[in-house]
């Protein structure tokens, strides 16, 4: 999870965007970087059900702000060029994919194959590697023309 969310960390840093355009987008980072620490201390502490740590809100802010950081990068679309922010968005939806959107739909999925659901069904987990996987590799692909214009990791560059 923190790698996840520490690539839209380094691809928000690198992007070409205003300073306010770029503190919103890091919101993104926020609620999937609690969720990882408060996992971390539930891990650790043998006593407390991990329910205790980790509200179900949270959960769901994951997703919530994840749409509304796409929605404002939309709106500010000048800034990122043509063809550049469907990439921008794999990176996101892997970045978020721990939170309760994916879960619901991973369950959802997983109790269709199987219905010895004990709680958490068989192969639970399958999806969000697929996920993370499928948004890593194909968001490279994205971006302007093929012959050599825009592409996300081109864009990418130190920021200023």
């Amino acid at each position: 999870m923190v790698l996840a969310v520490a690539s839209w960390v380094v691809l928000v840093l690198g992007l070409r965007l205003r300073g306010e355009t770029r503190c919103v987008a890091l919101i993104a980072a926020v609620a999937p970087t609690l969720v990882a620490v408060l996992g971390l201390f539930a891990a650790l502490n043998r006593r407390r059900h991990p329910d205790a740590y980790i509200s179900g809100w949270l959960w769901i802010a994951v997703d919530v702000v994840a749409v509304v950081v796409m929605l404002v990068l939309w709106w500010r679309n000048t800034e990122l060029r043509s063809g550049v922010l469907p990439g921008v968005a794999f990176v996101l939806w892997g970045a978020t994919a721990f939170g309760m959107a994916h879960g619901i739909v991973e369950y959802l999925s997983m109790t269709l194959f199987n219905q010895n659901n004990w709680d958490t069904p068989p192969g639970t987990g399958w999806i969000t590697v697929a996920v993370l996987v499928i948004a890593g590799s194909a968001s490279f692909g994205f971006g302007g023309d093929p012959r050599g214009s825009r592409r996300l990791a081109s864009v990418v560059s130190p920021s200023a």
